[in-house]
Parts: structure tokens; sequence; C-alpha cells
């Protein structure tokens, strides 16, 4: 009996501590800071004009990329009716799907690969744009690591989550002036230091399995980006969800100015400062 308890006191503890859990969180976090998926390695974000769309180093392109990137003139897109098709220069390679092609379709959720430039759409209300990546950025290949708060216990908070009749829509705006519209199935409403306070978790769709917040506090601006912060929870479980405010994580657009992120209502700025989270990023020194 003696043996078998001394077996298991000399044991690790499975259970990883607050603060143990908290770095293993911003671990992985940072690790997609260093992905090829990066926010940090966006160099460009180029709206789309009905017919063709020439892209390369020369001042004279539509879309000028970073210059080594490439050659003065690299190709050209053409958008024709919704659809996208590529066509590269003469000598320039191109890889799509894993098998090099010099001109095809570039159909959303399709990268096409060109030296270290990766190049794909997105869709923003009815404009298409091609957004650009380059794993060889300086900012990119510099990153260290991210600013935060010491974590704080105190601010994992246990909010109410009072549902609506049936779920609303909220137009969002944007960073790059447009409006999208998210659901709104509730309000989340807690107590911090007294204050009593509120946020609209927001979908996508309704079969999204994480609420998303969208909010600013007394620290945007000063300690935190200006923008606001955003936060993911798990959906509500018997009426409560939980709120890790250290978990708190700045938007795209604190990192690129080729983002196109979605603001925080007015209905999410709060008149407190919760001093958790990511604080604003610091480009790292050439």
């Amino acid at each position: 009996m003696l043996v078998t308890l001394l077996f298991y006191l000399m044991l690790p503890n499975e259970t990883p501590s607050f603060e143990q859990a908290e770095l293993k969180w911003r671990s992985d976090h940072e690790q997609q800071m260093k992905s090829d998926n990066s926010w940090l390695n966006l160099v460009g974000l180029f709206w789309l004009q009905e017919g063709t769309n020439t892209f390369g180093t020369s001042p004279e392109a539509d879309f000028v990329l970073p210059r080594h990137a490439t050659v003065l003139n690299a190709g050209t897109f053409f958008l024709e009716e919704g659809n996208v098709r590529y066509e590269m220069a003469r000598g320039q390679r191109a890889v799509i799907d894993g098998e090099a092609s010099g001109s095809g379709p570039l159909p959303m959720g399709k990268v096409l690969h060109h030296n270290h430039m990766r190049f794909f759409l997105i869709k923003r209300g009815d404009r298409l744009a091609v957004r650009i990546r380059d794993l060889r950025a300086g900012e990119f290949l510099n990153f260290q690591s991210l600013n935060y708060y010491s974590p704080k216990p105190e601010l994992i908070i246990n909010a109410n989550f009072e549902p609506y009749e049936s779920p609303q829509t909220l137009r969002i705006g944007t960073v790059i002036g447009t409006e999208i519209e998210l659901i709104v199935p509730g309000v989340l409403t807690f107590a911090l230091d007294g204050v009593e306070l509120s946020l609209l978790p927001t979908l996508e769709s309704e079969e999204d399995d994480k609420f998303f917040l969208m909010f600013k506090d007394q620290t945007s601006g000063a300690t935190t980006y200006s923008g606001g912060r955003y936060l993911y929870t798990d959906l509500p479980v018997d009426g409560k969800v939980t709120l890790n405010f250290n978990r708190t994580i700045n938007p795209p657009c604190a990192y690129t100015p080729y983002a196109t992120c979605p603001l925080p209502p007015a209905e999410n700025w709060m008149n407190v400062a919760i001093e958790a989270g990511e604080r604003t990023y610091s480009k790292p020194k050439k």
C-alpha cells in the first residue's frame, strides 16, 4: 500500500497550473504568427478591376510587388464576369495545387505560388481582391514574440448568456469602409470590479462552434491596439459563458495594412480597463 502511495506521489501533476495553461496558449498563438499563414507576411491587397490586372515589380504594373520578389512584368490576372484566371509572363513559373502551370483559373480557396510569393482571392461584398504573401518578408522572418499583460486568474469570468427570442443580425463596419452582417444570438452580462457590463457575442453562421467577441475598453489606444481586441469563447453551457480575457488578441489589422478587420460595435465599448491579454504589437527591430 505504501509503495503504491509513493508511486502516485511521484507522478507529475497532469493538470497544468493556471500560468502553465496560459503560457501554453500564448505559445500556440505565436506559432500561428510564425506559420506561412501569418498576418505578418502579407504584402499586398489589390482590388481586381474587370478585365486585365498586371502584376510585377514595375511601377507601371497595376499591382506593384516588393522589389526582388519577381521580374518587372510577372503576369496578369483577368477578371471576367466574376471569374478570375491568371497568365504568367514568358519564362515565369507558377504552381497551383502542386502542379506547375503558366496559366489557368484561380478559384476562391486556391493559392498560386510564384517564387516566394503566394497569391489568393478574397471577396468582400461584391468585390474581389488578390491578397499576396511574401514568405521572405522581413517582419515575418524577424518575428520573435508578442506583447502581453501578466496573466490574471481574476480575469477569467463566468458571464450570463441571455438569448434573444430569435437571433438578430448586426451590421458591423470594417477598416476598409465596408459593412458585414453577423448573427447576434443574445447578450452576455457580467460584473468586473463592481461594474455591471454587457457584450454582444457574434456568429458568422449558426453552425459556428465559437462565439466571436469584438470589444474596446479603456486600454484601447493606450496599452492595447486602438481598434479594439478580439476574444473567442466556447458556446453557452447551462446559460454560462467563460470569458478568459487573458486570451484576448489583436485583430489582424494591428499587424498589417492589408487586412479587412471588422470593428467593435458601439454596444461593445466598455468604460473599464481590461488589463489582460495581448498588448500593442511592437514591430521587430531590423
